[in-house]
């Protein structure tokens, strides 16, 4: 056990030590798999125990073994109510309730397949990421949406909630697709009233010793005086002492207590990627660590082109798969969710180089020319774009949440920007079919994410791909194929012959622990030939989850310091 003393009492850090049949999830792209009891004597998370089922475990700190709970298989979230009595988690897309000394689970909400984050408000209402921020009774009932995102507000998907004690005020990440780029939000639950902090980071924790506590973009933990009440910042933030595991997509498996004791996990942020291809054991393509995003395999399947992050920054890297060689591509500003040109003469990707807005630009793979600016928008993020086969159109969303559109234009000639889909939801993930013939998209307009196909350039009649949610669609080469992502699994929609798109049959197509959310951009790729997906794993590395009682402490100490 290590200690550090501060003002008054003790900060006790260890790691917690679990049987050999006995483990903890890592937090996922979809929330954390654990959270701490609110007088911070006890943890609940998703694990796996002698079973081998997953589901939600209870140990107190003090114990040396946990106790499972009924009901609960399949959970991917866990977390406490406000008095403790309760455990809330998510399963099978339900969001759903269980006594913590056991008894019947009951189902509070149907949420869909893409929650990132949950948390349990202390006037019985629970919080909802799922691109923007929706409150549902504890009790049960319709969800709503806390407030209305636009580019009058503020722009960027909503995740990671941290519900106040006040039982009004929500802080969130503000994911604009990147780590780098992500900033910390406060949201009013009653009045909708939302305020951007000029604060980089991700995933707050909540509020202790009048100091808000989140991840920093290389994962310290940070601490940084807060008027709730006025929403605002009070001072500078102070880096503390312990470094958390963060994924590419800003989550960690974080909680702190109300009491101000402290739980997370530590580790390696560090991935591989790896070929997968059904129930055989996936091959590792490229085995040097770092933090991938959004892999695509050139034309030739000779390449690959990675969003690779470290710390605050983040840029784009040419693989070349045979040589095993690394070189980075971009090198100003932040950099992400390449392309390739279907020549595979030229990489197309996200880039803020030109100022705070994001805006697509490309350049030669060899990195032989200079970049240059291939769409950009007035006053609003272009957040991904692809070219169609042929090179001569491209396919481009602009804006966030609750603003993103779909739009097309020519590459040369007459570029005048004409719409896919403009509506009042969200529009993401645009990718244009191998034959140019079909436009797949993502849509909240269910009120959950679903794949939608329309003809392309239009007009027709839009096919939905999905049944109970999806997101991220990927092509086939062949186009035969539609993959997406459904409840962390890629999944794929095969294709009725005829003119018409018509989805024949619905199957797994791969299952496992992999980073395939991509933020509303495509996280896996196709290999040309069709045969393997292109996935990020992370690797296992020594990760520990650690128990800090009293955590507050230090923060107390570090506030008297400054």
């Amino acid at each position: 056990m290590i200690s550090r003393r501060g003002e008054s009492g003790e900060v006790a850090r260890y790691p917690l030590a679990f049987a050999p049949e006995e483990s903890i999830q890592l937090g996922s792209d979809y929330g954390a798999t654990m959270g701490m009891s609110p007088d911070g004597k006890a943890l609940a998370y998703v694990g796996v125990g002698p079973t081998k089922v997953k589901q939600v475990f209870v140990r107190a700190v003090s114990d040396l073994r946990a106790r499972a709970i009924a009901g609960t298989d399949g959970a991917t979230q866990a977390f406490y109510s406000p008095d403790g009595k309760w455990i809330g988690f998510v399963a099978n897309q339900k969001l759903q309730k269980v006594p913590v000394d056991g008894g019947t689970a009951t189902v509070i909400a149907d949420i869909g397949s893409s929650v990132r984050g949950v948390s349990w408000g202390s006037n019985d209402q629970i919080v909802i990421a799922a691109t923007r921020l929706f409150v549902v009774p504890s009790g049960g009932g319709v969800r709503r949406p806390i407030v209305r995102v636009d580019s009058a507000t503020v722009g960027g998907s909503q995740a990671w909630p941290c519900a106040l004690p006040d039982g009004n005020t929500v802080l969130y990440t503000i994911w604009h697709g990147s780590l780098a780029s992500a900033r910390i939000g406060v949201a009013n639950i009653e009045g909708g009233k939302t305020t951007e902090l000029d604060l980089p980071g991700t995933a707050p924790l909540g509020v202790i010793e009048g100091r808000l506590i989140y991840v920093g973009p290389a994962g310290t933990l940070m601490a940084v005086p807060f008027d709730v009440r006025r929403a605002r910042l009070a001072g500078a933030p102070t880096a503390m002492s312990d470094q958390v595991l963060v994924a590419p997509n800003g989550g960690v498996n974080a909680s702190l207590s109300q009491g101000g004791s402290l739980v997370y996990q530590a580790g390696p942020s560090a991935q591989q990627l790896v070929l997968a291809s059904g129930a055989a054991e996936p091959r590792v393509l490229i085995s040097d660590p770092r933090l991938y995003s959004t892999p695509r395999f050139s034309p030739d399947g000779k390449r690959v082109a990675v969003t690779s992050a470290s710390g605050a920054s983040q840029d784009i890297w040419i693989c070349d798969i045979a040589a095993r060689a690394f070189t980075k591509l971009t090198t100003e500003g932040n950099n992400d969710r390449p392309e390739w040109s279907p020549d595979g003469k030229r990489v197309i990707y996200r880039s803020s180089r030109a100022g705070k807005l994001f805006t697509i630009w490309w350049q030669t793979a060899d990195g032989g020319t200079p970049a240059e600016p291939l769409v950009r928008a007035s006053a609003i993020d272009v957040a991904e774009a692809v070219l169609s086969r042929d090179g001569r159109t491209v396919v481009y969303r602009t804006g966030s949440a609750g603003t993103a559109d779909l739009w097309y234009r020519r590459v040369e000639g007459d570029t005048t920007p004409k719409p896919i889909a403009t509506t009042k939801f969200t529009e993401t993930a645009v990718r244009i079919s191998p034959d140019g013939q079909w436009v797949a998209y993502v849509s909240d307009e269910s009120g959950q994410l679903q794949v939608y196909v329309v003809p392309f350039p239009g007009p027709g009649v839009r096919y939905q791909v999905t049944i109970d949610g999806g997101s991220s669609p990927v092509w086939s080469p062949d186009g035969r194929h539609l993959l997406y992502v459904y409840a962390g699994k890629v999944m794929a929609a095969t294709r009725s012959p005829g003119p018409a798109f018509a989805v024949a049959s619905r199957e797994l197509r791969q299952d496992g622990e992999w980073s395939i959310a991509g933020g509303g951009h495509a996280g896996f790729d196709v290999s040309p030939d069709g045969k393997d997906l292109l996935l990020v794993r992370s690797v296992g590395g020594n990760v520990q989850t650690i128990v800090a009682l009293n955590w507050r402490a230090e923060v107390r100490a570090r506030a008297a310091m400054k």
